[in-house]
């Protein structure tokens, strides 16, 4: 097992659908022996809720403690609204049950560590892909995270761009497009929305279907509506993006979460809503979307 021989950081990603957590070194490296995965219901009581935080913390601190390892702060990665300064939850779109909630001092009781800090998921997941090599080259960088929402975040000359409350300053996915929102074409729900308007089979039969199900049917089956779905979503995303990308003047949008697993679906379509003389000159899986937002969140306590 790979020990650090310093203290730690407790980095936790806390999703929607998971929470995932691992130790970072005190050089930024993380102990892949210690990744763990939760399934969380962000719609579940507040006491449910708080217990997948312990739960995190508790499994931890024991990795910790038998690799000799000293756990000295805590990280967390989560999305917004949220009082990042005070560790207090600020959403009703998911988490309702523990709005205004101070995470900061629950975290203090279950870590025994002063040092507990917050930071916008999508802004970590940017920190991360940049400090493991992502966008080398570029000085006007832009991530695209894509899963059970859409997000965005960008950092212009090393800078992370920060609204007034420490979150993304750059937000998409209420944006105005087509006759709704960019979260209702770019997204699970959107995607799964698309699949069902461009099917022309029995509905009942993809009433449970998954966003990878529908990825699966474009890439072995050549299925016309799954093709579609993937290339609306993109295309999409490409004319809300284009106000951005001119603002910005940007270079390269790294892409996270794990419906960019798809992007080699979105891409002609990306492409298409893109402006043609647009600045970008490379756009890009991430390099580990699994840790990278782990890693970015915990970099600030180093």
């Amino acid at each position: 097992m790979k020990q650090c021989d310093e203290s730690c950081v407790l980095a936790i990603d806390a999703g929607g659908t998971f929470f995932k957590s691992m130790l970072i070194s005190k050089n930024g490296e993380g102990l892949r022996e210690s990744y763990y995965t939760l399934r969380v219901n962000s719609d579940g009581p507040a006491e449910q809720i708080l217990a997948a935080y312990k739960n995190i913390v508790d499994y931890e601190a024991g990795f910790a403690r038998k690799a000799g390892l000293v756990l000295d702060s805590v990280a967390v990665a989560t999305p917004g609204p949220f009082d990042y300064k005070e560790g207090i939850s600020l959403m009703t779109h998911k988490f309702k049950s523990i709005y205004g909630y101070n995470l900061k001092k629950e975290l203090r009781l279950y870590s025994n560590c002063n040092n507990i800090s917050f930071m916008h998921d999508v802004l970590a997941f940017l920190a991360g892909e940049v400090y493991i090599g992502s966008g080398k080259g570029y000085d006007r960088i832009a991530a695209i995270v894509i899963g059970t929402g859409v997000a965005m975040a960008c950092m212009i000359n090393g800078q992370l761009l920060k609204n007034d409350a420490g979150g993304s300053a750059v937000s998409i996915f209420s944006r105005k497009v087509h006759d709704g929102v960019t979260e209702d074409y770019v997204s699970k729900r959107g995607i799964i929305n698309l699949y069902d308007k461009f099917y022309m089979g029995d509905k009942a039969e993809i009433a449970n279907i998954e966003v990878k199900d529908i990825a699966q049917k474009a890439r072995e089956q050549k299925d016309e509506a799954a093709i579609k779905a993937f290339y609306e979503a993109g295309y999409t995303l490409g004319l809300v993006l284009n106000p951005i990308v001119d603002e910005y003047d940007l270079q390269c949008l790294i892409f996270g979460g794990q419906i960019s697993n798809s992007l080699d679906l979105m891409m002609d379509g990306l492409l298409k809503g893109l402006s043609e003389d647009s600045r970008i000159q490379e756009i890009i899986m991430g390099k580990n979307i699994e840790t990278s937002t782990l890693i970015g969140s915990a970099i600030q306590n180093l």
